[in-house]
């Protein structure tokens, strides 16, 4: 595994209205790969493509899944559905499962008893650029 990188954090709130002295937060280093990854065994990033998940997940977001998670309703999930990789929301219902996209335009999915379908993992954290 490379080496770790640790990155200043601060720890107050960061105010999206008036500007205040960051210097006053600086108070300890953050490591990435410790935020964001729980457990490094189960876990993989992959990049979003298509717009289905929009606006919660965009194209080009890269996301942080764990196949350890346990999966509960409402979690978007990262499956595979007859060969074919999908990320939506996970929902089960009376023994059914939905998997269902953020985005209106696109239908929900009915998991079948015909249907090849493996969960690969949850989604844990979502990371994108505001300037894509």
């Amino acid at each position: 595994m490379s080496k770790k990188v640790e990155i200043s954090y601060f720890t107050g709130q960061v105010s999206c209205g008036f500007p205040s002295p960051a210097d006053d937060y600086l108070e300890k280093k953050l490591s990435l790969d410790e935020h964001l990854v729980r457990r490094p065994t189960s876990t993989f990033f992959v990049k979003a493509e298509g717009e289905s998940m929009m606006p919660v997940i965009r194209s080009g977001d890269l996301l942080v899944i764990d196949r350890a998670q346990t999966v509960k309703n409402g979690d978007i999930i990262l499956a595979i559905i007859d060969g074919e990789f999908t990320v939506k929301r996970f929902l089960r219902s009376g023994g059914a499962i939905h998997l269902l996209p953020e985005n209106h335009v696109y239908p929900p999915i009915e998991i079948k008893e015909e249907d090849r379908f493996e969960l690969w993992g949850v989604v844990m954290h979502i990371i994108h650029s505001p300037h894509l």
